[in-house]
């Protein structure tokens, strides 16, 4: 989503030309308008495996509306995109809000990089294949900040959470809020899945995360 119709017309083909460039079949569903995003994305029979919103919207807080978004789309990403440094909206990820940050200026280039952790869901709904599902998961962790990884790291290695805590030099119920986003982004409602789901692909072994630093979130 974005309010000006020519960059919206210009990103709605980037987004076109990045799926054929990495082989997804998806649909893609664009508005100008704050309100028909919200109806779409409450439509059931219209899921949506990832928003792409612009973070500076005129009359309303691309924020904010990122944050109503989150309770209807669940297991959906949420990626604001900005014309600015992306630095300045860092902190908007680290919060939860958004699962990753796009800068207008790359977005040609950098879209076709994140777009198989966005779109890959679509097969999954036509196949259903338990494969695809794993592969989709695998490479949403990619999407994991550096402190989302250290927490889900020592978590498999079955620390408890105040040791957890300790180490980051965080709060036990900050441990709990990082959790939670990790299953955000994974699309999984277990904390055991994930761990399973983690050590299963062998991440826990030497694994870099591309989504930056600190991160926290909410369910």
């Amino acid at each position: 989503m974005d309010n000006d119709p020519c960059a919206l017309e210009l990103i709605t083909t980037i987004v076109r030309e990045a799926c054929v460039s990495v082989r997804l079949q998806v649909d893609v569903a664009a508005t100008i308008f704050p309100t028909a995003l919200l109806r779409m994305c409450a439509d059931p029979d219209l899921p949506f495996d990832a928003v792409l919103l612009d973070i500076s919207l005129n009359g309303t807080s691309g924020v904010d509306l990122a944050a109503r978004l989150r309770s209807r789309v669940h297991g959906a990403l949420i990626v604001g995109m900005t014309a600015y440094e992306t630095s300045l909206y860092r902190h908007h990820v680290d919060e939860g809000i958004f699962d990753a940050l796009l800068d207008k200026a790359t977005l040609r280039t950098e879209l076709p990089r994140l777009l198989p952790s966005m779109g890959a869901s679509v097969q999954i709904g036509k196949s259903k294949s338990q494969d695809v599902g794993c592969d989709l998961r695998s490479r949403r962790l990619s999407l994991l900040t550096n402190k989302e990884l250290e927490l889900l790291t020592m978590s498999a290695d079955g620390l408890p959470t105040p040791v957890i805590a300790r180490r980051l030099g965080i709060r036990e119920s900050t441990v709990f809020s990082y959790r939670r986003n990790i299953k955000h982004k994974l699309a999984l409602d277990d904390w055991y899945d994930v761990l399973d789901e983690f050590r299963g692909r062998g991440f826990d072994n030497g694994w870099t995360s591309s989504g930056g630093d600190g991160g926290t979130g909410n369910e």
